[in-house]
């Protein structure tokens, strides 16, 4: 750790030096060269420390010019800005930007006067003020780079102070002449792919316009500075090709060195410099590129993400406190449950009771328990037996000795029948409540389980992608679709685009065609508002990987008014599709409404989120509540079009059948029908189909009618991929072999996403 904090350190300030030289070698004004001293100044506002700081700039500056005035340009700020930080120390007071100005203004003052003797020079006098200003400027800039960190926001003084250092480094660098050679065209080759692959247009067009006013000062060749801009712009209209881009640029520095002849010097050599700047920096990866700084893809989109991502978290949170809430009022209703025995298994206590209400006041109490002892106790239980069990006593059904000698007999029978009836009441009153108490609290229990898995799926993060929204809005434009704004949402591999249209731009095929391209996706549409300006906003989602194709055909029992067979194709989720099959107990209305009846309560709990095992069980309860002498067989299919896999869920029901591309696949059914018992479980199995593969879900009329080994003949005899076709071939050679009862089928196919 201390090792990579002190390369670090080593790094920072090899590149401090490296400016300083840069800044050196500029020269703006005249014959007056360096303004290394603003740089220095604006460092030691910014805390660098002096103690390396010093020597390197002394160092550097006295490589630069050992004449006198460079002498003096070098030693004045060191000892000015070491007496001033020393005071500021003794006095506890920070350096402010006021007072670095201030001592750029006193740096310069010996300047002023050790040229003073060759009279008063204009350039002189410019060159200084420069310095003052150049100072401020970067002690902008410095400070909010090197302290506060940029981030992606610039304020207008930060900005301009910038651009003057952009300017002067460039300066500097086109000063550096080696042998007719400048480094300069080579450092201006590896910029320009950096700049339009990392930078916005406007951002890019400030650094380059920086960079090639400070290259046209020298000479005051303004005409060069018009090139670089030139071919920085060039080189931005095929941004969306890196190599084609890099071609651009060099052909436009050809152009602008041949025929405007804006470069001057050896051309050639500035060419090549320039080539090879330009194939090295456009040769590295989107990855490393991204790794560098980058300011592109629109200011504030990081506080949106994380705004969005912290939303979340927050909702996540609630959900699965207001879950945890469902959860114990679930293990609430499980566990305070009123239990009753049996009448058989209560018959000793009821017979207990009766004995303590009738003899605990009796003058013969003593006498019937010293002749009878223990087996009063089974004589009255026996008697409770009965009155449970018919209803009621009578004296038939007492014993002989009991009735002989028993003086509140009348007594006995009415508390016996009393008490027996009473305890009836309550074991039925209590069995009824304790159905209740577990539907209500499966339903608190599914509940709670939606609620928590809603919270895990919210608080997965998002990822807002800037470059992706940058390049839709390009794309449109150039298909006449105006995307006035756009916003791209990638969570877990699939994409969400909601972006912002004018209305008659909503409907073009292009629309769907160019989003599906730029996110290498199949994108659908899912839901389109309008705005109170008249433009439409549109979310698109990634589609899923396979579709179905279904067909259905039905056909009502002879002289019967209405099938009672129902069936439903559901979107769950946007990849989820349910499709169930339903066949009421009996036939005509009764048998359609009880099977519509459950139908709709499981596409409830389906859409609602409840599982496969939960959503039946609740269904089955509620219908055996609701309708003791009604049930249903219900026959489903949850197909998951991600995955392409389906999950057959059966309560009741008769087989259902694959066609595979090779062979028939059959589904067992063995579960009850629904609404026949409280705890029936429903049977589910897991299908991996490929593309091309049919599910066929027929009612027991056509099992009946067809029996199984007749319907797999005509699933072999078919050749049709048509789930339409197939289903009116069942259902005609049903007909042909004398149809007695209602009858339905369902097919779908698997097909994949064109």
């Amino acid at each position: 750790m201390k090792i990579n904090s002190a390369l670090r350190y080593v790094k920072n300030y090899l590149l401090i030096g490296l400016l300083i030289f840069f800044c050196q070698q500029a020269q703006i004004v005249g014959d007056y060269k360096g303004y290394a001293m603003s740089l220095f100044i604006a460092l030691c506002y910014c805390r660098f420390n002096l103690a390396v700081l010093c020597p390197t700039y002394l160092a550097i500056c006295l490589i630069c010019d050992h004449s006198l005035f460079g002498i003096v340009y070098a030693i004045t700020p060191i000892i000015l800005l070491l007496i001033a930080k020393y005071l500021h120390y003794l006095f506890a007071r920070p350096m402010r930007l006021p007072a670095a100005v201030g001592y750029s203004m006193l740096c310069v003052i010996p300047l002023a006067v050790l040229d003073v003797k060759s009279g008063i020079k204009l350039e002189l006098i410019v060159y200084l003020v420069s310095q003052v200003v150049v100072c401020l400027l970067f002690c902008a800039i410095c400070y909010a780079v090197a302290v506060r960190g940029i981030g992606r926001r610039l304020s207008g003084d930060e900005t301009v102070g910038g651009f003057v250092f952009l300017a002067i480094i460039a300066n500097g660098l086109y000063a550096i002449d080696i042998y007719g050679f400048r480094i300069f065209y080579l450092v201006l080759g590896l910029a320009i792919p950096y700049l339009y692959r990392n930078f916005s247009l406007p951002q890019g067009i400030v650094i380059v316009s920086g960079i090639a006013v400070g290259a046209g000062l020298t000479g005051v060749n303004l005409a060069m500075a018009g090139g670089i801009v030139l071919i920085f712009l060039t080189a931005y209209v095929f941004v969306f090709n890196k190599w084609i881009a890099g071609l651009s640029a060099i052909l436009a520095h050809v152009i602008c060195g041949l025929y405007f002849d804006v470069f001057a010097g050896e051309y050639y050599f500035h060419l090549i410099a320039f080539a090879a700047g330009i194939v090295i920096t456009t040769s590295l990866t989107d990855k490393f590129i991204n790794k560098l700084p980058s300011f592109k893809y629109g200011e504030g989109r990081e506080s949106a993400k994380e705004l969005v991502n912290r939303s979340r978290r927050d909702l996540s949170a609630r959900i699965g406190a207001v879950s945890g809430v469902f959860y114990e009022m679930s293990e609430i209703y499980s566990k305070n449950v009123v239990r009753y025995l049996p009448p058989d298994k209560a018959a000793a206590g009821i017979a207990q009771e009766v004995l303590l209400k009738t003899c605990g006041n009796c003058i013969n109490r003593e006498y019937c328990r010293n002749a009878l002892g223990n087996e009063l106790n089974s004589v009255l239980e026996g008697v409770v037996r009965t009155a449970l069990t018919s209803g009621k006593a009578t004296l038939e059904d007492l014993p002989t000795f009991l009735s002989s000698k028993c003086i509140q007999l009348p007594t006995l029978l009415a508390t016996c029948n009393h008490t027996a009836l009473s305890y009836d009441i309550k074991y039925n009153s209590g069995k009824e409540m304790e159905v209740d108490q577990k539907l209500v609290a499966g339903q608190l229990l599914g509940v709670s389980d939606i609620l928590s898995g809603l919270g895990e799926e919210i608080k997965s993060a998002v990822n807002i992608d800037d470059r992706l929204d940058c390049r839709i809005a390009e794309e449109l434009g150039y298909s006449n679709i105006v995307c006035s704004d756009v916003m791209t949402l990638v969570k877990s591999g699939r994409y969400t685009v909601s972006l912002i249209v004018r209305e008659k731009d909503r409907e073009k095929k292009a629309l769907t065609q160019i989003l599906s391209r730029l996110v290498k996706a199949k994108l659908e549409k899912k839901e389109e508002r309008k705005l109170p300006d008249g433009r439409y906003c549109l979310t698109f989602i990634s589609s899923p990987k396979y579709t179905i194709t279904y067909a259905t055909a039905v056909c009502t029992k002879p002289d019967s008014q209405a099938c009672g067979d129902t069936y439903t194709v559901t979107k769950l989720k946007h990849d989820k599709v349910l499709i169930a099959l339903c066949d009421g107990m009996g036939t005509g209305f009764s048998a359609r409404e009880g099977s519509q009846l459950a139908l709709d309560m499981v596409s409830s709990y389906y859409k609602a989120g409840f599982d496969n095992v939960n959503s039946l069980m609740l269904v089955n309860r509620l219908l055996a509540v609701i309708s003791k002498d009604n049930f249903s067989a219900l026959d489903m299919c949850v197909v998951d079009l991600e995955l392409g896999v389906v999950d057959f869920i059966k309560q009741g029901g008769v087989q259902s059948v694959i066609k595979r591309l090779d062979s028939i696949q059959l589904i067992e059914s063995n579960a009850l029908p629904l609404g026949i018992v409280e705890e029936a479980t429903p049977q589910v199995q897991r299908q991996l189909l490929n593309v091309g593969e049919m599910v066929v879900m027929f009612s027991d009329g056509i099992m009946e009618t067809l029996t199984l080994g007749g319907i797999k003949h005509i699933l072999n005899c078919l050749s049709t991929l048509n789930p339409q076709q197939v289903c009116d071939e069942i259902i005609n050679q049903a007909k042909a072999m004398g149809l007695k009862d209602d009858s339905s089928v369902v097919v779908f196919r698997l097909n994949h996403v064109c």
